[in-house]
């Protein structure tokens, strides 16, 4: 039974069916740090966390990604903007917020090893809630790369392990709005 769970996949259900049939849009926050560090980040994560879920949620519509890029930086304040009236502002019924709190390819002090690890907040706003500007659903998703220890920039470039930690960072969030397929034994 072992050896076919190393091999085999798993269906996992999704955890928030509240995209299904409404409209949606992604943003993404990231402090200041983390965007001098990788100044594509958020609008990488953005478009691929939006096309991913366009593809997959059951979304009736969404918002460009273009769009809320173009929102949030002609708009620097909008964290601060009342969720409700940000999704009358972008005509939506649901808005996923991803709050990237952690960002780092290796560990703080240290150049010379990789150990990449990205955390976020996720959550969904949904538009004339009940609840107003509280999330109706949220999860902290967390990602590591690379596996082992012991890595440097000689064994892998800098591109190679910030793709592969932004792609688990947008396979943990977007698992999470539709049923998927996981290895058994998930490396993260």
């Amino acid at each position: 039974m072992e050896s076919y769970k190393a091999t085999s996949m798993k269906t996992i259900p999704l955890e928030y069916d509240g995209l299904q049939g409404h409209s949606f849009a992604v943003m993404v926050a990231a402090d200041r740090r983390t965007q001098s560090t990788d100044g594509g980040l958020v609008a990488k994560l953005t478009t691929a966390i939006t096309a991913r879920l366009v593809e997959n949620a059951g979304a009736t519509g969404v918002v460009p990604p273009q769009k809320i890029l173009e929102l949030q930086y002609a708009t620097p304040g909008w964290a601060a903007i009342n969720y409700q009236e940000m999704c009358e502002t972008l005509g939506v019924d649901r808005l996923i917020i991803v709050d990237l709190y952690e960002y780092r390819l290796n560990e703080p002090g240290n150049a010379f090893l990789w150990d990449g690890q990205a955390t976020a907040q996720v959550g969904v706003i949904e538009a004339k809630s009940a609840l107003g500007d509280d999330y109706v659903y949220s999860k902290t998703v967390s990602v590591h790369y690379p596996d082992g220890s012991g890595y440097g920039p000689a064994d892998m470039p800098l591109n190679v392990v910030a793709q592969h930690l932004q792609q688990r960072l947008i396979d943990r969030v977007t698992w999470l709005f539709f049923d998927h397929e996981e290895k058994y034994y998930m490396d993260y």
